[in-house]
């Protein structure tokens, strides 16, 4: 059975990411959590948005990376 896990729950119970990746759509909260972390443990963010041939992505680079 598929269980639902808070981004923050998934965040404070692992081990250090040194890179996340996330699709969109994403949801409000679960983007502000990746956010937050990855600004919080200087860390690269990749979002990827496709949909058939269009797609996009967008980096976040937290500081001097």
């Amino acid at each position: 059975m598929w269980q639902s896990i808070e981004m923050k729950d998934l965040f404070q119970n692992s081990d250090k990411y040194t890179f996340i990746i996330c699709t969109h759509p994403i949801d409000a909260k679960a983007n502000a959590a990746v956010e937050q972390y990855s600004q919080s443990q200087k860390i690269p963010v990749m979002f990827v948005h496709s949909a058939g041939f269009y797609s996009y992505f967008r980096i976040h680079l937290p500081g001097t990376f």
